[in-house]
C-alpha cells in the first residue's frame, strides 16, 4: 500500500513550469522578490550576523552564495545564513490556516540548491511552489486543533516542505524524495514554547534550521539514507503524536489550486493577527487627523484566539525587546497611532523603550469583541476605537489587512517594499536590475546569477 510521504512525494510530478497557470507563476515570482527583500532587511540584525559568523566558523565547500555578501558556502550553511535574514523582520510571508505557517523559509534552501545545481529560474519558480504545496497542505489539513496549540511551532511543517523540494532539485527520483521527507519529518519537531514570554533572538532562526533540515535530509536520500515511510500514519508518527489527526483525503488529493496562491504578503513587520489591527490604527489616524498627543486611551478588539494562541502572554503587554514587540498587539497599535507608520525603525530598541511608547502602550487595552468573534479564522480582523482626552470618541474595524488574498498586494506595492529594504543596501541600478531580473525569470539561465545580484 502506497503510505501518505509517497502519496505527497508523488505531488512534485504534477509541478512544471509548463503546467503552471500564469497567476501561479506571478504569485512566486512576487514572493520570490518579498522575500530577498526581506533577507536585506534583516541582514543587520544581530541573529543574522551571528548565524553568518557560526557559518564561517563551519566553513564547507563554495556552493551557494549568502545572500548580501559575495560569500559562498555549503548549501546547508547558504539556507541557515539566508533563513535568518529572511525571517528576522517577521515581515515575510504567511498563511493562516488550521495552522500558522511563513513558507517563505523554503526559499532560502531552493535558492541555495538550485544555485549549487546550477538550475534555471523555472527550476527555481517549480522548486519554490512545490515547497509550499507541501508545507502548506500540512498547514491546511492537519492538527486536532492545531499543531501549534498541542506544542509543535510553525517550522515543524516547513521541513517537509524543504526536504520535497531540496529533493526534487536534487533530480531524485519520487521513492527518493518520499525518503528525503521521511527523514526531515522524523527528526522535525519544534516547540511553541520559543514564542513564549520575552522572546528570545532564536525565533529568526527557527524557520533557517527547519530549511536546513530539510535540506540535509534530501543529501541524506542522495546517498541511499531511507527513512520510515510511515512517518504520518505509523503508531507512532507525525498525524498520531504530533498533530492528532488530519484530512487525509484532502492532505493527498491532486493539485487543484496551487497552495501558494493562498499565502499573504505582509505590509507591516508584525506577526499576522496584528495586520489588521495595525492597518485600522492607521486608516483612523488618518482618516481623523489625530493628534497622538490627544488620546486618552485605545481599545482593541480582537478575536478569542488572540488572547489563547500560544505566543500570547503577559509579558507582551510590556515589551522590551523586538521579538516581543512585534508580537504585541497593544504597542503595536500604540506606535501606529503615534508614528502614522509600522515599519523596521518602530521596532529599534530606543524606539519601543521610548517613554511615549511605554506610556501609550499602558493605555492601550485589548478586549474579545463579539463583533468579530464568528469572524475569525476565515479571516482575521480587527477594530481599534481611540477615546480622546476632549471627550471625542474614533472606531475602526479592518477585516481583511493590506496583502491577504481578499486584498493582494499588487505588483507595484511588491516592489516598493523591495525597494525600502534594499535602498540602504544596494545601489539604484542594483535593486532595479533584481526587480527587473524576478519578473522575467523564466529566462534567468542560473538561479545563482540572482542571489549573486545582491551583493552589498
Amino acid at each position: 500500500m502506497t503510505t501518505i510521504v509517497e502519496k505527497l512525494a508523488g505531488l512534485s510530478e504534477q509541478i512544471r513550469y509548463e503546467k503552471l497557470p500564469p497567476e501561479v507563476v506571478r504569485k512566486a515570482k512576487m514572493t520570490i522578490l518579498d522575500t530577498l527583500g526581506c533577507a536585506l532587511g534583516g541582514f543587520s540584525s544581530d541573529p543574522a550576523k551571528t548565524m553568518r559568523s557560526v557559518v564561517r566558523r563551519l566553513g564547507g565547500n563554495p556552493e551557494a552564495t549568502i545572500l548580501g555578501t559575495a560569500e559562498r558556502t555549503s548549501v546547508l550553511g547558504a539556507t541557515w545564513a539566508n533563513g535568518t535574514s529572511i525571517r528576522y523582520l517577521d515581515y515575510n510571508d504567511t498563511l493562516m490556516s488550521r495552522d500558522p505557517g511563513h513558507p517563505s523559509g523554503n526559499l532560502a534552501s531552493v535558492l541555495a540548491v538550485a544555485e549549487a545545481q546550477g538550475l534555471d529560474g523555472r527550476e527555481l519558480i517549480c522548486g519554490l511552489v512545490n515547497a509550499y504545496e507541501i508545507q502548506l497542505r500540512l498547514v491546511d489539513h492537519c492538527g486536532e486543533p492545531c499543531l501549534w496549540t498541542r506544542g509543535w511551532d510553525h517550522p515543524t511543517n516547513m521541513v517537509y516542505g524543504s526536504a520535497a523540494a531540496a529533493a526534487r532539485l536534487l533530480k531524485l527520483p519520487v521513492d527518493k524524495i518520499a525518503h528525503a521527507m521521511a527523514i526531515g519529518g522524523s527528526q522535525a519537531n519544534f516547540l511553541s514554547e520559543i514564542r513564549r514570554g520575552v522572546i528570545g533572538k532564536i525565533k529568526g532562526t527557527a524557520e533557517a534550521k527547519a530549511a536546513g533540515d530539510g535540506v540535509f535530509a534530501a543529501l541524506l536520500a542522495a546517498e541511499g539514507i531511507t527513512g520510515p515511510l510511515k512517518v504520518f500514519e505509523g503508531d507512532y508518527g507525525y498525524l498520531n503524536i504530533v498533530a492528532g489527526g488530519g484530512d487525509l483525503d484532502a492532505l493527498t488529493g491532486p493539485i487543484r489550486e496551487h497552495k501558494i496562491m493562498r499565502t499573504y504578503l505582509k505590509y507591516y513587520p508584525v506577526e499576522t493577527m496584528t495586520q489588521s489591527p495595525v492597518q485600522a490604527a492607521l486608516e483612523l489616524r488618518a482618516e481623523n487627523k489625530i493628534n497622538p498627543h490627544d488620546i486618552a486611551r485605545a481599545v482593541v478588539g480582537l478575536y478569542d484566539f488572540a488572547f489563547k494562541k500560544p505566543s500570547w502572554d503577559a509579558s507582551k503587554l510590556k515589551p522590551t525587546t523586538r521579538e516581543s514587540a512585534d508580537h504585541s498587539f497593544n504597542y503595536c497599535v500604540a506606535i501606529a497611532l503615534l508614528d502614522g507608520e509600522v515599519t523596521a525603525a518602530q521596532f529599534l530598541d530606543s524606539r519601543i523603550q521610548a517613554p511615549d511608547a511605554q506610556d501609550l502602550t499602558a493605555r492601550t487595552e485589548l478586549v474579545a469583541d463579539p463583533e468579530i468573534e464568528n469572524i475569525y479564522p476565515k479571516f482575521y480582523p480587527g477594530i481599534v476605537t481611540v477615546y480622546m482626552k476632549n471627550g471625542e470618541t474614533f472606531r475602526k474595524r479592518v477585516d481583511h489587512f493590506p496583502g491577504d488574498p481578499k486584498r493582494p498586494m499588487t505588483e507595484a506595492q511588491a516592489e516598493k517594499k523591495f525597494r525600502d529594504q534594499a535602498r540602504p543596501y544596494l545601489t539604484a541600478e542594483q535593486i532595479q536590475k533584481v526587480i527587473d531580473t524576478v519578473w522575467s525569470l523564466e529566462r534567468l539561465e542560473n538561479a545563482g546569477d540572482l542571489a549573486r545580484m545582491l551583493v552589498i
